[in-house]
């Protein structure tokens, strides 16, 4: 524990413990751990109606009433943020968000510095990487991506990124007064393991998220099921929560659920609550992360893990990224080449009709959440950082 003192405020649209969104856990594992280490720590959370304080796992939670929230307009919502920020700035040594997108960075920074103020933020994929509506040209995103590296990296007070190839990226664009550290996907050491889950009698996939061909190569997903489907000589599902994507690609799972007469096996749940969420997660036969090589994944480790790790969930896993680091073949999980419908077919295979196998796998998986994943282990690191923001002067 660290006898500086340090005083963190960190701006996230959460309602933790009860969303299901991984950043939410994450980032209240980085305040349990800096207070850990003797940092005050506090969380604020914009929200539309009044709410009290909750202190949850020692870790204190403020939510700031804003009744002009625009549903539609992000250059709305992010103004009214960035007032928010530099109220806080002043009251606190640093701030510390993720809620910025890559385009808003450049402002929120200018807001808090113009007060005298520190702010840090995370960074877990490639800036202008994301394709999220037909809008986004990749050329366009490349310009960008390169004014982001070369202009607003090193006028920033610090980055948190989550793999060593972000952390690479950022430094070399950095200025000297900029910092920047590596902090991987997190967890706690709570383990979460189903029974025998071979046992289960309804064995099922199970994909959350929205529905991403760049992100999530969920097509190969669709027709991995498929091929596995006719290799196996049992009942199982493909369940998916939200049917939300970009139109052609949804356009092209509605032909292919229908075209292979796969309306009983493929079903999607809608958004589901945390204890709903935990429920599928706990029953689940497996999970599939596939993360086609490009420019957002080949920099990205997929925060999902630590959802499913823990919970002893058996993992087909694409050999993408930071998951080259920790993850080896028929050890810790099943590993294929990304988007590789056959290799992912042959995993959905063998963990449904090797439980010892399936055993084998996950109990090394589970390893990690000690060895690199458990929070507390980069609470030093996370204490030096802020500090180190903190007493940053002035980038010129």
């Amino acid at each position: 524990m660290s006898y500086k003192k340090l005083n963190i405020v960190a701006f996230y649209k959460t309602n933790y413990p009860n969303d299901s969104s991984p950043m939410s856990s994450r980032l209240h594992l980085y305040m349990k751990a800096l207070a850990h280490e003797g940092a005050e720590v506090l969380i604020v959370s914009p929200t539309n109606e009044s709410k009290e304080d909750s202190l949850i796992d020692g870790v204190l939670y403020s939510y700031r009433v804003v009744n002009n929230l625009s549903k539609n307009s992000e250059k709305v919502n992010n103004l009214i943020f960035i007032e928010i920020i530099k109220d806080l700035s002043q009251k606190f040594d640093v701030v510390f968000t993720s809620l910025a997108n890559d385009s808003w960075v450049k402002k929120y920074a200018k807001a808090v510095r113009s007060v005298g103020g520190r702010i840090a933020f995370e960074m877990n994929e490639t800036p202008h990487s994301i394709i999220a509506s037909r809008k986004d040209f990749k050329f366009i995103l490349a310009i960008k991506r390169w004014i982001f590296l070369n202009f607003i990296v090193k006028k920033t007070d610090g980055f948190i990124v989550i793999s060593k190839s972000l952390e690479n990226l950022f430094t070399k664009y950095k200025g000297n007064n900029t910092q920047i550290t590596r902090v991987p996907i997190l967890s706690e050491n709570k383990l979460l393991i189903t029974p025998n889950r071979n046992s289960l009698n309804n064995k099922f996939i199970f994909h959350a998220g929205s529905l991403s061909e760049q992100k999530d190569g969920i097509k190969a997903l669709f027709k991995a099921f498929l091929i596995a489907q006719q290799k196996l000589n049992i009942n199982f599902k493909f369940y998916l929560t939200q049917k939300t994507g970009l139109p052609h690609l949804l356009s092209w799972i509605n032909n292919f659920i229908k075209t292979n007469k796969l309306q009983s096996k493929i079903e999607f749940t809608g958004l589901l609550e945390r204890n709903v969420l935990n429920s599928y997660y706990d029953k689940c036969t497996l999970a599939i992360i596939n993360k086609p090589r490009n420019i957002q994944n080949d920099y990205n480790f997929s925060t999902k893990l630590t959802e499913l790790i823990p919970r002893g969930i058996p993992l087909i896993i694409s050999k993408t990224g930071e998951h080259n680091h920790y993850f080896k073949h028929d050890y810790n999980c099943y590993l294929v080449e990304p988007n590789n419908q056959e290799e992912i077919a042959e995993g959905i295979v063998k963990i449904i009709n090797n439980p010892e196998y399936t055993e084998m796998i996950t109990k090394n998986a589970l390893q990690l959440i000690d060895s690199d994943f458990y929070y507390l282990n980069h609470a030093s690191n996370l204490f030096d950082f802020f500090m180190k923001v903190k007493l940053n002067e002035l980038n010129k």
